[in-house]
């Protein structure tokens, strides 16, 4: 088969790439230039068209070089590999610029690093004239308790002017189980007649997760925080910058350096305000509810990122094994009047059966990780398991087809065609959804 004359379509084939490969080069010029002069702080900017034009360009590239459309079985093999590991180098790299990505936009509503950045945001906000109480947070420890619960530790702390009563002191957490910081654990009197009241508090903590990037998220626990006497609108929280260090996000000031997620690492800290309309005045005013009245929440926000290389190569490794398996099969594959037919021990039936067992490996699989993120949403990692399940698809039609007709696209090479493009087709879905899954959000 390989010393066979070339039909006319490869020659055609051949000149056609040559135009992608001229076009490709232009556009990576251009998109490699854009890219380089964007943000640095978000690699992920950019990055989804130009790894498509590297991944066409290179691909153009292999072509040119070796040649496949010369139909012989060594240049169409290479080609398969190389172009294979195009791809998989592209999804190894978006992974590597994922690990890098900056984080700190994670943090919900306005991030403030001064105490005259929250001044001059509240001014713009709610006006002047409240008391604003400078309040403080060390996290202790934090840890997951499912895929929306935290439950976290520490101290909170309060400076109080004078003019603020006993009865407005304390801090409420609203979206925790125990809301109230109520332990006090010190008091200290100032000569102006202020005064530093701080507890410890231990809460577990509602939040809804984004898990549409597992194994590779990156998440932001927050904690909300309310004045004790949260109706009465002359009472405002300000974060205590004045008990820290400058304040800087990569320094992951207000966590105990000590303190250990459990599969996640610290990546920044940041105080910000969240502006949330509940959409009733708690009957704390005498009026009718107005729309918009709405007020900052003062928050503080976590950063963490998942450690990801054990759930990542965990799965990688089963989703190989079965990726393997199917591939191995065409190997078995036969037309209908192929003498090696049932040596092979190949049926249709038998194609298909084989089909629907690995199925039901992958949807395992996918069940184990929809457990840990709740379900909500898709997660990167069923991607994978849906681009096993159309490689599956493919491979079954392909058994189907060569079982019961004469193609001599199916019979060429010994089903050479289907083997070829097994590993660029799986690794071309991954790679596509790779960069639809970690396409910049912000």
């Amino acid at each position: 088969m390989d010393d066979a004359p070339r039909p006319a379509w490869t020659r055609t084939a051949e000149r056609a790439n040559l135009a992608v490969l001229a076009v490709a080069a232009v556009a990576t010029a251009v998109l490699l230039f854009l890219y380089l002069r964007g943000d640095n702080s978000q690699p992920l900017k950019g990055w989804a068209l130009l790894a498509v034009a590297i991944a066409v360009l290179l691909t153009s590239v292999i072509i040119a070089v070796v040649r496949p459309f010369l139909l012989t079985r060594g240049r169409t093999m290479a080609a398969s590999a190389l172009v294979s590991l195009v791809l998989a180098g592209g999804i190894i790299t978006t992974w590597m610029l994922v690990s890098g990505d900056d984080a700190d936009a994670l943090s919900a509503g306005q991030v403030v690093n001064t105490r005259a950045e929250a001044d001059a945001y509240l001014d713009k906000e709610i006006g002047t004239g409240q008391d604003r109480v400078p309040t403080g947070l060390l996290v202790q420890q934090a840890d997951y308790d499912g895929p929306s619960k935290v439950k976290a530790s520490g101290y909170v702390w309060q400076r109080l002017p004078k003019e603020v009563p006993e009865k407005s002191e304390g801090v409420i957490f609203p979206e925790a189980e125990d809301s109230h910081a109520t332990t006090e654990i010190y008091r200290k009197q100032h000569p102006d007649g202020s005064r530093t009241v701080g507890w410890y508090f231990q809460a577990t903590l509602h939040q809804t997760f984004d898990y549409r990037r597992y194994p590779l998220d990156r998440q932001d626990i927050h904690f909300a925080m309310w004045s004790n006497r949260f109706t009465q609108g002359n009472l405002v929280l300000v974060p205590d910058f004045a008990s820290y260090p400058p304040w800087k996000a990569e320094e992951k000031l207000g966590v105990d350096p000590e303190t250990h997620l459990q599969g996640w690492k610290t990546t920044f800290t940041t105080w910000s305000y969240q502006k949330l309309d509940y959409r009733t005045n708690m009957g704390a005013t005498t009026g009718e509810y107005q729309a918009g009245e709405g007020r900052p929440n003062l928050n503080f926000n976590l950063g963490v990122a998942r450690q990801w290389h054990n759930p990542l190569i965990d799965s990688l490794i089963r989703s190989a094994i079965v990726s393997l398996m199917i591939f191995l099969s065409l190997f078995l594959f036969a037309r209908a009047d192929d003498e090696r037919r049932s040596s092979l021990g190949f049926s249709t039936w038998g194609a298909v059966t084989f089909g629907v067992s690995m199925l039901l490996v992958i949807v395992v699989d996918q069940s184990s990780v929809r457990q840990v993120t709740g379900s909500s949403g898709m997660a990167y990692l069923e991607y994978f398991a849906f681009a096993q399940y159309a490689v599956i698809l493919w491979v079954a039609i392909d058994a189907v087809l060569l079982g019961r007709r004469r193609s001599p696209s199916l019979e060429w090479g010994d089903n050479r065609l289907a083997k070829l493009l097994y590993w660029p087709l799986l690794l071309t879905l991954i790679f596509a959804a790779t960069l639809w899954v970690f396409r910049p959000r912000w």
